[in-house]
């Protein structure tokens, strides 16, 4: 990988958790180094597939179904042998 790719990698990963924890995309952008928010937008789509804002409701949606369905988020063999299914 070079170091680019790498820087890169980097910043999606950290733009991905602001994106997760409410942050904004233009914060988000400015926080991993990326002052446009039209080439953040484009380099976050290019790696994931999903525009920040996107990704970020995609993980709302993911936080609101853990809250209302916690064990179907859990491997059924962990949670039968910790005695949390029915």
């Amino acid at each position: 990988m070079t170091p680019k790719n790498y820087l890169i990698k980097t910043r999606i990963e950290n733009a991905k958790k602001y994106l997760s924890n409410g942050c904004s995309v233009l914060e988000t952008g400015m926080m991993v180094g990326l002052e446009s928010p039209t080439s953040f937008t484009g380099m976050f789509k290019k790696i994931t597939g999903l525009t920040p804002s996107g990704y970020q409701k995609q993980e709302n949606l993911r936080k609101q179904k853990i809250l209302q369905s916690p064990l179907s988020f859990v491997p059924n063999c962990f949670a039968e042998t910790h005695g949390w299914t029915n």
